[in-house]
């Protein structure tokens, strides 16, 4: 069954498990304003009024009550609330191999789910607090991934970057010797402030936007040169932030210097 199929699926059935959420209010502040399902999922889309850490505080209350409860009811909300970035990491991993024969795409769209149950229940997730949505996906990625190179271990591979958010690449961002962009850039991101980090994190980890068509987004106005030193300092900020996020669970790496 396809990623779109199974949330489908899931939608026409959560409505049967939701006198779940009655018990989960009480015991949840980020929760208490939500009497319905709907509610929930319409709060945590990307264009809701929500700031990114009131949807962050909601998605780690649902995780903490799975974890805590199991049942259908939690585990169907994520996967609803998160199908884009189901969908994203599925389009990955079309783009890495040869037209696929339709039974093959379902047993990926499979793969992606399962990585996403899986990472459900990560201590490191739940401990992200309300940066769970990044965590969460985060991890997702990471189990599919390594799902995939474990199938093609019998074939030499170049290795896989865990923390590398995939469809960010930018022809003409390679870093730039300009000393004028860099003293510009400097002064824009300096130590890039929490709130901004969170900001791409969200926007391009959680959501579905890469990090060349976030920095056009928030940053129309600089010139090729300065846009190009963004990306690189942006890029590496994730990357540090993505390695705090994971926590433990695969030691070795370190951080790059921002």
């Amino acid at each position: 069954m396809t990623i779109k199929n199974t949330v489908e699926k899931m939608n026409k059935r959560i409505g049967l498990f939701a006198r779940v959420l009655e018990g989960a209010r009480s015991r949840h502040a980020a929760l208490a304003p939500f009497t319905d399902t709907p509610a929930i999922l319409e709060a945590l889309k990307a264009g809701s009024s929500l700031t990114h850490k009131e949807r962050g505080a909601i998605v780690h209350a649902i995780i903490e009550e799975h974890r805590a409860h199991g049942g259908d009811y939690w585990q169907s909300l994520l996967c609803i609330a998160f199908e884009p970035a189901l969908h994203k990491a599925r389009r990955v991993a079309s783009s890495t191999k040869k037209k696929a024969r339709s039974s093959e795409d379902e047993m990926l769209d499979q793969e992606v789910l399962l990585a996403f149950t899986k990472a459900m229940r990560l201590d490191s997730v739940a401990d992200s607090g309300d940066y769970a949505p990044v965590a969460l996906v985060n991890a997702t990625n990471r189990f599919f991934e390594r799902t995939q190179r474990d199938e093609r271990r019998r074939v030499r591979t170049k290795e896989i970057d865990y923390n590398k958010i995939q469809d960010d690449t930018l022809a003409d961002c390679q870093g730039t010797n300009d000393p004028e962009a860099a003293a510009k850039v400097e002064k824009l991101l300096g130590s890039t402030d929490s709130e901004m980090l969170r900001d791409v994190l969200m926007s391009t980890v959680a959501g579905d936007e890469s990090l060349a068509d976030y920095i056009k987004r928030r940053m129309p106005d600089l010139s090729e040169a300065e846009r190009a030193d963004v990306y690189q300092r942006l890029r590496r900020q994730r990357y540090n932030a993505l390695l705090r996020l994971r926590g433990s669970e695969m030691p070795g790496e370190e951080e790059v210097a921002a």
